[in-house]
């Protein structure tokens, strides 16, 4: 049955929409469908997109996860990898305390190191480091340059800190 539109005389289709038709189901003419009251067949349409959707997809949800994921092993490899440096800037600083000792003792116990090279062992913070000591003398005769090179306890070409430093030769017989 054909209605025609509300306020005129034209003729629209099977069922006139009103002008500001919100309903999601329309009916369809249709000759090679025949159900329905004639031969008008029911579709179910949405005539504006869905407001106030909820929920979240399992695409989204999947996608949130894995960049979830991807961040959380990215800061668990930062922090493993701080780890490590952490120790190896440890032994530096303990190495950097052991040359300071030495050298302080010298100029605290007023020693006059003999021009040469020897190698000794040195204990800081319960590790061991192997301290090696060069003498040089200088222009300046009352000067001897006291080269330190402290690696650690495996005594490795590699040495975790160098130290150079002065001492002085000792007054005689007063104080300097």
């Amino acid at each position: 049955r054909w209605l025609p539109a509300s306020g005129s005389s034209s003729r629209r289709g099977p069922i006139s929409r009103p002008s500001k038709a919100v309903s999601p189901i329309r009916a369809v003419r249709s000759a090679s469908w025949g159900r329905g009251p004639g031969n008008l067949m029911w579709k179910h349409r949405r005539s504006t997109p869905r407001r106030g959707r909820r929920g979240l997809a399992l695409v989204e949800v999947l996608v949130a996860v894995v960049i979830l994921g991807i961040g959380i092993a990215a800061g668990w490899r930062s922090v493993a990898a701080s780890t490590g440096r952490q120790e190896q800037v440890r032994e530096r600083i303990y190495a950097q305390w052991v040359a300071q000792d030495v050298l302080a003792r010298m100029h605290a116990e007023r020693v006059w190191p003999v021009p040469g090279q020897r190698e000794y062992v040195a204990a800081q913070a319960d590790q061991s480091f192997v301290v090696r000591e060069e003498v040089a003398e200088t222009p300046n005769a009352a000067f001897r340059m006291v080269r330190l090179r402290v690696s650690g306890a495996t005594g490795g070409a590699e040495a975790l800190t160098e130290l150079v430093g002065f001492v002085r030769a000792p007054a005689a017989g007063g104080r300097s």
